[in-house]
């Protein structure tokens, strides 16, 4: 056997360590692989064409490790107080405390999703902001369990659009998980339970306005279902500004959006959330001890690009996928979603709106 063969059996018995330890940490779902993904990174700067399924697997540890690289953002200190542009109604009845809300309970599409594991409800925390993602946050600050059902892509309905997941399919996964006699029912009630619906980035891009009031109908039909089940504090996201995604242009060229102007998909936001805010209202009628928070999102987001170097970014316009060669602290969009560190300023001022509100 010659010095070559040595070599190529002595690199593949390497290769195969290493791949039984990466195994090993999706496995266990730790955050804690720094030291592997350097070891990773070193052997994937070689173009051999045998390291292409190690590499390939290092690069998806990588993306979970994110998590640890951004968890210590400092904040910084602007006051911004989100209670002016959101609607509070709170039951007289079922008093809303969130120092004792202990689970988090999230509907969403990729803005919230987590990489969930609808059996045992564990995820692997992968998202699109490079990083922890804002209900990652929020159960850091309000030392809350999350139980996360969003689903990149979703929308409320996909009666328009087969292909997508729905509100529908994640109301499914919750109720077989916890509802009356299922597996995780006797760990939330009424009282330390916060659920949370974030919807319409997709059903703006994919829906005409015509069907916004079909479609938020939609959303209080599962919401009056899990009311049903028990819930009664209840968190809903307006649609964000995707009328400042830096990717507009092309994402919504079939709504005559462009870079300079995207004033349709802006007015079509404005007309969804609305639609949210008029149909909460009458839920709230309906229901007397039922507690409904409304967060605009649009408010948030649109206050920190317009204060951009206040909360020290230095590119809140551009995203940091076509500018890789930067740092993607400095931004506050990765592309069509917002970055980590903007994650955990928005998780941060979520938190102080519902502190706030503690009867």
């Amino acid at each position: 056997m010659n010095i070559s063969n040595n070599y190529s059996i002595i690199t593949i018995l390497i290769l195969i360590l290493l791949l039984v330890n990466l195994n090993y940490a999706f496995t266990e779902k730790t955050p804690k692989n720094q030291k592997l993904v350097v070891r990773c990174r070193k052997k994937c700067q070689n173009t051999n064409r045998k390291l292409k399924r190690f590499c390939k697997k290092c690069l998806s540890l990588d993306k979970t490790d994110t998590n640890m690289i951004f968890e210590d953002y400092k904040i910084p200190e602007v006051n911004y107080d989100n209670r002016n542009s959101s609607i509070i109604l709170l039951s007289n009845s079922t008093k809303f405390n969130y120092s004792k809300i202990e689970n988090l309970i999230v509907f969403g599409d990729s803005h919230s999703a987590i990489d969930t594991n609808f059996i045992d409800m564990t995820y692997t925390g992968l998202n699109h902001s490079r990083g922890k993602n804002w209900p990652l946050y929020l159960i850091e600050f309000n030392h809350m369990k999350l139980w996360n059902y969003a689903l990149g892509t979703s929308v409320i309905n996909n009666k328009y659009s087969l292909e997508r997941h729905d509100l529908k399919e994640q109301f499914e996964h919750f109720y077989e998980n916890m509802s009356n006699g299922k597996r995780f029912n006797n760990v939330w009630n009424e009282n330390n339970s916060l659920f949370v619906f974030w919807f319409g980035a997709n059903d703006v891009n994919v829906l005409n306005q015509e069907v916004f009031d079909e479609v938020i109908t939609d959303l209080f039909n599962i919401i009056n279902k899990i009311y049903n089940i028990g819930g009664r504090n209840l968190l809903l996201f307006g649609a964000f500004p995707i009328h400042k995604n830096p990717l507009r242009a092309s994402w919504y060229k079939h709504k005559n959006c462009t870079i300079d102007d995207c004033s349709v998909i802006k007015n079509e936001v404005s007309t969804f959330n609305n639609k949210i805010i008029e149909k909460g209202k009458i839920f709230f009628e309906k229901y007397k001890d039922v507690n409904i928070i409304y967060y605009s999102t649009v408010d948030i987001i649109e206050h920190i690009i317009s204060n951009c170097n206040r909360y020290e970014f230095k590119n809140c316009i551009n995203a940091w996928k076509f500018n890789k060669k930067n740092n993607l602290h400095e931004y506050f969009w990765v592309d069509s979603h917002i970055s980590s560190r903007a994650n955990k300023i928005l998780a941060k001022n979520i938190n102080d709106l519902l502190k706030s509100l503690n009867s």
